[in-house]
């Protein structure tokens, strides 16, 4: 099985507009609020999508208006089945997948995050659960509400997998915004299988009420790219990533990745970060985003 996944948070039109009525160019920099309008922003985001011709696509910050307004009719007719959050107030995650290439089994949506298990259409199918992610915000005072997110995600992937007897046989994915960095407590969660009760990190201190531990050990598709950062809106202020593609190295592995922002953009970008920077180097159409997709191709290993 080979496929690939592309992760993005799209921003939400409530955000982009309202930031910049209030008069936020510390968060949005030198835009036009007309460029901000979902009637003209959205075109350069599918545009965006469809150069990026993943297998499956994770969107954060989705509003209701949008995915069916936009996103949803332009990727049902590029052949993808489109799975909105459900229950959620203003903003959630959306998962498309291709038709031709998978089958859905199950979709359900836990508090900040939807899992969608799919199985290929192939004589012999392989299984893959797929996280859709967008934790809670203020970095520095939600700490354990992340882990709780985290552990919610992860558990209810485990029942859905056990539901159909593949749990130890599936390959799993966790995409998303986790709005914090590599260093947080989720990602130990993540890659150890585990967090002790009590454990902290530059971000504050988690309290699970005992240590957990789950199954699985991920990766971060994204650590050996070596490609762009994630953008944040905050003036001279380089921001470690904080949207990642996660899977379970145990039965998949990552062969190949998709830079948007090609070298020279880059490097001139990283330069001298400034959003401003940023919104004046990169290609016109994404002058109207703060955040640049994620691209990885991965492979199921046969013996799992």
């Amino acid at each position: 099985m080979n496929f690939s996944v592309a992760s993005w948070n799209i921003l939400a039109d409530l955000w982009s507009y309202q930031m910049r009525l209030l008069g936020r160019d510390d968060v949005e920099g030198d835009v036009s609020t007309e460029a901000l309008h979902w009637d003209n922003r959205g075109k350069c985001v599918v545009e965006i999508i469809d150069s990026l011709d993943s297998d499956i696509l994770c969107l954060q910050e989705v509003e209701k208006f949008n995915f069916e307004g936009t996103l949803d009719p332009f990727m049902t007719s590029k052949g993808f089945k489109g799975l909105l959050q459900k229950d959620f107030s203003f903003i959630g995650c959306a998962t498309f997948y291709r038709e031709d290439k998978f089958e859905l089994v199950s979709f359900n949506s836990r508090s900040r995050a939807t899992i969608a298990v799919l199985k290929t259409k192939e004589e012999d199918p392989k299984y893959l659960a797929i996280g859709n992610v967008h934790f809670s915000s203020d970095h520095n005072n939600k700490v354990d509400d992340r882990f709780n997110q985290m552990r919610s995600l992860i558990q209810e992937i485990q029942k859905d997998l056990r539901k159909i007897n593949k749990l130890g046989k599936a390959s799993v994915l966790i995409c998303g915004d986790f709005n914090c960095v590599e260093t947080g407590g989720i990602h130990k969660v993540a890659y150890e299988g585990k967090l002790e009760k009590g454990y902290e990190d530059g971000e504050g201190v988690y309290n699970p009420k005992a240590a957990y531990e789950h199954p699985f050990l991920f990766k971060n598709a994204h650590k050996d790219a070596n490609l762009p950062f994630t953008f944040k809106g905050r003036i001279n202020l380089r921001m470690p990533p904080i949207d990642f593609v996660l899977y379970t190295f145990n039965s998949l592995d990552v062969t190949g990745t998709k830079q948007v922002v090609d070298q020279d953009q880059l490097d001139f970008i990283r330069d001298e970060f400034t959003i401003q920077r940023l919104l004046t180097s990169i290609p016109s159409c994404s002058k109207m985003l703060t955040k640049m997709p994620i691209f990885r191709s991965l492979s199921r290993e046969e013996s799992i």
